[in-house]
């Protein structure tokens, strides 16, 4: 993140990490790093578990992904559909 980051005000943070999701968004690089979080996040997959411990893990990790989901769509709201044509089953 920028310098600025240490701020206090939620909307500085908020704008802060926007330009920030934007700059790895305009290469394809980033766009192919952040599905991989996606996908390992599994966050277009159920979270089916029989016991707590491995619900709870699984649906921490797919709240952080779904978080990541969310700063991009805030970033860059079309970058989510270039990363759909861009993965090999897109």
């Amino acid at each position: 993140m920028t310098e600025q980051a240490g701020s206090d005000d939620p909307d500085r943070r908020q704008r802060e990490l926007s330009a920030d999701f934007s700059w790895v968004l305009e290469d394809a690089r980033g766009r192919r790093a952040l599905w991989w979080v996606l996908s390992e996040a599994r966050v277009f997959h159920g979270a089916l578990s029989l016991d707590h411990a491995g619900l709870a893990f699984v649906e921490g990790r797919r709240a952080l992904g779904l978080a990541v989901l969310d700063q991009i769509h805030r970033a860059k709201p079309a970058a989510f559909a270039t990363m759909i044509k861009e993965t090999p089953d897109g």
